[in-house]
């Protein structure tokens, strides 16, 4: 049984820990490490609470699964693979896509399996998706668009901090630019635009794609919802043949029309609807770890789409840079 340490106290280290929690036959959450080791573990007061650097310095620990802010994900997994541990690292991998790649010539050095924790990947209903995709029902593919939209009170301070967060392109949109990818192919070249946090990073954004094969696609959404609310999302996958639509929250969350006919609802299995992404994310880590493939993500992929982020932040800088030259011209 692989013996992890799981790494930051916000609420998805929760919800890793109900994960793995939840796989008692393959891991055992050993100890959890916070920047305040004197204070016990939220969602499990039983478990040991240490530090970053203790746990990196126990040989009995196995693996590490990273939970902490994004700023923090690359040198934590770096310091982890250089300590011999295997890691699982909740996305982004790094805020560029430099260290991303680095990241991963790392663990290759090291020997050690180093997984980004791209969940809608794991999701049942962007499984199905992909599969008719692929399974050519919709034809051939010429347009995407995904659409993320989450409420103002989920922008928490470190999250709109270029350094420790890099705002919506790094934290909430990732999940659709590595869609796109998984869907169709890494993107050629990007149009974009965007709103900046008063604390400096992209809060909301637009992204148009050109890809490969003539795919042309588009990226929407931000952190602007009314706090409280649920999160929005969707997909429109546009085919020579037909088309494929996912909404959620919704009842009946994914359809697919011929081109001319009515929308027909797509029957997914609600137990798989209710597979926790999560857990599957988990199971493939160990499946890894113990030497069976794992083909769901590939590390490539998970640099991609940083690279994807870096790429569309970089640009939107450049454009808004350019925009308050030419109004300070104006008024000047």
């Amino acid at each position: 049984m692989l013996r992890v340490a799981l790494v930051g106290a916000g609420n998805f280290a929760a919800k890793h820990f109900a994960a793995l929690h939840a796989l008692p036959d393959r891991v055992n959450v050993a100890v959890a490490a916070r920047s305040r080791p004197d204070t016990p573990f939220a969602p499990a007061p039983h478990i040991p609470v240490t530090t970053f650097e203790a746990l990196l310095a126990d040989p009995a620990i196995d693996a590490v699964v990273i939970s902490s802010p994004n700023g923090l994900h690359r040198p934590q997994a770096e310091a982890a693979l250089h300590a011999g541990k295997h890691v699982f690292c909740e996305k982004p991998l790094a805020l560029c896509a430099g260290e991303a790649r680095a990241l991963a010539r790392t663990a290759s050095r090291a020997g050690r399996v180093l997984m980004a924790g791209h969940l809608t990947r794991h999701t049942p209903l962007y499984a199905a998706a992909a599969e008719i995709v692929r399974s050519g029902r919709l034809g051939t593919v010429r347009t995407v668009h995904a659409a993320r939209w989450q409420s103002r009170d989920k922008a928490r301070d470190w999250r709109m901090r270029t350094a420790q967060g890099g705002g919506a392109p790094f934290d909430l949109l990732l999940h659709d630019y590595d869609l796109l990818q998984w869907l169709c192919a890494m993107p050629e070249s990007v149009v974009a635009s965007g709103q900046k946090h008063p604390l400096g990073a992209y809060e909301r954004l637009t992204a148009s794609f050109a890809c490969p094969d003539g795919v042309a696609a588009t990226v929407d959404g931000g952190f602007v919802l009314a706090p409280g609310e649920t999160m929005i999302s969707s997909l429109h996958v546009a085919g020579a043949e037909g088309a494929l639509d996912i909404q959620t929250p919704g009842d009946d969350p994914i359809h697919v029309r011929r081109h001319g006919g009515a929308p027909e609802p797509v029957p997914v299995d609600p137990d798989r609807l209710g597979v926790d992404g999560l857990r599957t994310e988990f199971l493939e880590f160990f499946d890894a770890i113990e030497g069976r493939p794992w083909n769901r993500l590939r590390l490539g992929d998970a640099c991609n789409a940083v690279a994807i982020a870096a790429a569309f932040t970089a640009l939107c800088d450049l454009v808004f840079s350019q925009f308050v030259e030419r109004v300070l011209n104006l008024i000047s």
